[in-house]
């Protein structure tokens, strides 16, 4: 191994002779030796020279004494334990364990893929036998996995106590687990960590090592992991979301008995697992018996959830990482499978899964997307449904999973299915409503038409659905007065148009700028002949409004990619009218009131016009832009107040309210957002937003809370992890606080692999500058500032430095510097004059004359 260090070591007195080696780790080294005085051979494990130099011998020496404080025939003992010389001298702790001539589980498992039953209930029986004699001592083991479990003569012994928690026997509870408290940062191996344990909780019980070890016995029964994803995001929401395939349906002949306690053992929530190691241990030695009786019958459900099998295993990585926000968000449910909540039985929650269209039938498979956002659409405005956004049942186009298994992951009680097909020159549509719990059709439609005649079709589809919920959800479903559609071609254009956005221009900003224009102006164009061929229906001039929105964002970070030497304003002027974003947002804003001209409370446009004179609010130079804001706020609340379901409209107000400094109301419309759609698209941003919208409330324990959900779900989001930096630099005022920042800013930017946090380099040091400043450090404080100074900036960059910078000085007592500071910025940024009013980072500066005139709204 290239990292194993070159140096044998040589132990105390002779006592030991190394003779080989067992084994590296990123934290110690395993020697095979051979025991002077008592001839036997040993395992010795000494701690890295390295690792003792970065984090100390703290958690090493713990490990000694959690194993020294252990005997019990299933658990590795310890022999002895000492200190050796490393090869500079340092001092290296080790600890002496027996030579386990055999075996780790997971050598085995990956050898034979599938354990006999048999052999996988006692071994899964030996380890709880550990677990309860180490849960019983006030040891916790958290990090229970097969290669922490060696096999000696066949038997289990459960190795490497290296992440265990000792407590006093007082501290067990009643329960019969063991409560300690942690940093809030996970520790252990994600593939076998508890949900609790991977979300950082700081409570963590023994039914932490029970769910690891349901994880172990699952390995052992199938070969993988239950929550098996490609990233740790997913692994997480997998795990949060209580949701894996069934053993009986990846093996058959398994009892299904062995479906429930493993149903148990990996519940999301711990009050609905085993409560203690013997609990567990009753249900598996009851298997046991079971087995040595003779197999048990396979349902026919089990026979069901075997043939679609294959195909969850393939889109579950896909949905898990979205089914987490429905699923840890209140209010919506959390999705249990052995303990159905009655919301997730309500057939009035719905989804409406991609309709399927015949396999390279370009036409009618835009068709089939062009009908299924139509019908989600419809069916999300009326009061008594809640519906499954397009983004939650986007992953399972083209997926054969059992309507049961996919209502569970979405936690519906009605899912809709939908399949077209070609008949000459016509084109059927079979609509099926399918009972979410039992797999049962409850209803079937079918409609017809010709393929210039679609209109016809979708009503027809509309109408269908809607008539099978009314009966059999017996609430009210009134008829809509729906958008007026006269055009067939028009709606296909549209339906086209929308398959172009998700398409190639989903990623737009990989292309250059002519062939953005390009391809943007082909999409307009589509949408322009949509509103002519139908001059009463306002959706074609919504979606290109919409679209000139996204172009003109793109357009204007090309604009402000400029080095810090460019001149702010002159930073924003593009290089061609052509790719102007302000021209992009002012046509706009001229689509929003034609559609407004053919439909007056028509939704959708209230939101682009909202939406629309935000952008052109916060890109205005002028003083007297106010007027733009107030009537964006104004459209947007409309919009959300007669339709509560609009996920994006609440977004937008969201961030306007935010960039007003209205904190307490931009978090407020950022969780009706979340309560909008489950579904709703990057929600890590509004997390993010939830986070700093909390802190700049107030509410410390809100805004830890946030950035905790967002490093459940999105660890690779470097942002979240720059959130205890955040925090920190508002509330330091230590010197031990400066090292804790300096810590925090260094671990969000090793986390940064993305290079999301390019952009805020100067800020994030800004903020460990006003932790010095509360620290009364000034001249740390200066330093930190000069130094953020002379490095090269864009010109957004720099302006940003201008506002934290700023903050520090003002928390110096420069006020006249941070007023400067504060001018230059709003030079650039006069929409922010009420945000920078409003901040707490300048409360002090209220009452100073220069202050109130800078940020006045005329």
């Amino acid at each position: 191994m290239s990292d194993t260090p070159m140096f044998i070591p040589r132990f105390p007195d002779g006592e030991y002779e190394p003779d080989g080696l067992l084994g590296s780790g990123g934290m110690a080294v395993v020697y095979r030796a051979r025991e002077k005085k008592l001839g036997r051979v040993v395992a010795i494990k000494v701690l890295r020279p390295e690792v003792a130099n970065l984090v100390g011998t703290e958690r090493f020496r713990r490990e000694i004494t959690v194993a020294s404080a252990l005997s019990h025939p299933n658990i590795l003992p310890l022999l002895g334990s000492g200190e050796v010389a490393g090869a500079d001298g340092e001092s290296l702790p080790y600890y002496v364990m027996p030579l386990v001539e055999g075996e780790a589980l997971d050598q085995r498992i990956k050898r034979e893929q599938r354990l006999p039953i048999p052999d996988a209930l006692r071994i899964t029986r030996e380890i709880l036998d550990a677990l309860e004699y180490a849960h019983a001592h006030g040891v916790i083991h958290r990090d229970i996995k097969p290669a922490n479990v060696l096999l000696s003569g066949a038997h289990a012994v459960v190795a490497d106590f290296g992440l265990a928690r000792m407590l006093p026997i007082s501290e067990l509870s009643s329960s019969g687990g063991t409560s300690i408290t942690v940093s809030g940062v996970a520790v252990g191996t994600p593939v076998y960590m508890s949900p609790e344990q991977a979300l950082g909780d700081r409570h963590i019980d023994a039914r932490t090592d029970l769910f690891s070890l349901g994880c172990v016995l699952y390995e052992m029964l199938t070969g993988t992991a239950p929550f098996e994803a490609a990233t740790g995001q997913s692994i997480v929401a997998r795990k949060v979301s209580g949701m894996f395939m069934p053993v009986s349906a990846l093996r058959p002949g398994v009892p299904e008995r062995i479906d429930e306690v493993l149903r148990c053992a990996l519940a999301p929530e711990r009050s609905d697992r085993f409560s203690n190691a013997q609990e567990f241990r009753r249900a598996i030695e009851e298997l046991e018996a079971e087995t040595r009786s003779g197999p048990t019958a396979v349902s026919s459900r089990s026979r069901q959830r075997r043939r679609t099998a294959t195909m969850i295993a393939a889109v579950f990585t896909v949905v898990a990482a979205i089914v987490v926000v429905l699923v840890r968000r209140p209010p919506l449910p959390e999705v249990s499978p052995q303990r159905p909540l009655p919301e997730v039985e309500d057939q009035s929650r719905v989804a409406v899964l991609p309709f399927e269209a015949p396999a390279g039938d370009d036409v009618l498979s835009l068709i089939a997307m062009g009908l299924t956002a139509d019908l989600i659409d419809e069916l999300a405005q009326y009061p008594a449904l809640s519906v499954v956004s397009l983004n939650g049942v986007r992953p399972f186009a083209g997926a054969s999973i059992a309507p049961d298994s996919i209502a569970q992951m979405l936690g519906v009680g009605s899912v809709v299915t939908g399949a077209l097909r070609r008949v000459g020159d016509s084109v059927r549509v079979s609509v099926r409503l399918v009972d979410g719990r039992s797999n049962m059709q409850l209803a079937q439609a079918q409609g017809w038409g010709r393929m210039g005649d679609l209109l016809s079709v979708r009503s027809q589809v509309i109408d269908s659905v809607t008539n099978f919920l009314r009966r059999a959800l017996g609430k009210t479903i009134s008829s809509r007065d729906r958008q007026a559609l006269n055009s067939p071609e028009a709606w296909e254009l549209v339906v086209e148009a929308r398959s172009l956005l998700d398409g190639e221009l989903r990623n737009a900003m990989s292309l250059t700028t002519a062939e953005r224009a390009s391809r943007f102006g082909a999409v307009e164009q589509l949408l322009v002949r949509a509103a002519t061929l139908d001059p009463q229906w306002p959706t074609p001039l919504v979606q290109a409004g919409m679209l000139l929105l996204r172009r003109a964002d793109i357009e204007q970070v090309a604009a402000f990619s400029g080095p810090s030497g460019t001149n702010a304003e002159s930073s924003r002027e593009p290089a061609d009218l052509q790719s102007d974003p302000k021209r992009f947002r002012e046509a706009a804003l001229r689509y929003a009131e034609a559609a407004l001209a053919r439909n007056p409370t028509n939704t959708e446009a209230l939101h682009l016009r909202g939406r629309t004179r935000m952008a052109l609010w916060e890109n205005s130079r002028a003083l007297d832009a106010s007027a733009l804001r107030l009537s964006a706020e104004a459209d947007l609340r409309r919009a959300v107040g007669m339709r509560h379901d609009m996920a994006g409209a609440w977004n937008d107000l969201s961030i306007l309210l935010q960039r007003t400094g209205d904190y307490a109301g931009s978090a407020d419309a950022a969780r009706s957002a979340l309560d909008a759609d489950a579904f709703l698209e990057r929600p890590e941003i509004v997390l993010n937003r939830l986070a700093f919208t909390s802190l700049a409330s107030g509410r410390v324990a809100d805004a830890r809370m946030w950035c905790a959900r967002g490093q459940a779900r999105f660890p690779d989001d470097a942002r979240f992890w720059g959130c205890d930096l955040t925090i920190i630099g508002w509330l330091g005022h230590t010197g031990a606080s400066l090292d804790t920042a300096w810590r925090f800013l260094a671990m969000s930017e090793e986390r940064d692999t993305l290079n999301l946090l390019a952009t805020g380099w100067g800020t994030r040091r800004m903020l460990v500058a006003a932790v010095a400043a509360r620290a009364g450090l000034r001249d740390s404080a200066q330093s930190i500032v000069a130094r953020v100074r002379a490095r090269p900036a864009t010109a957004a960059a720099a302006l940003q430095n201008d506002y934290s910078e700023a903050y520090v000085q003002t928390l110096l007592g420069n006020h006249d510097r941070a007023i400067e500071l504060l001018d230059r910025y709003l030079a650039a940024n006069p929409s922010l004059r009420t945000l920078v009013r409003n901040t707490p980072w300048f409360t002090s500066l209220r009452g100073d004359s220069q202050f109130v005139a800078l940020t006045v709204v005329r």
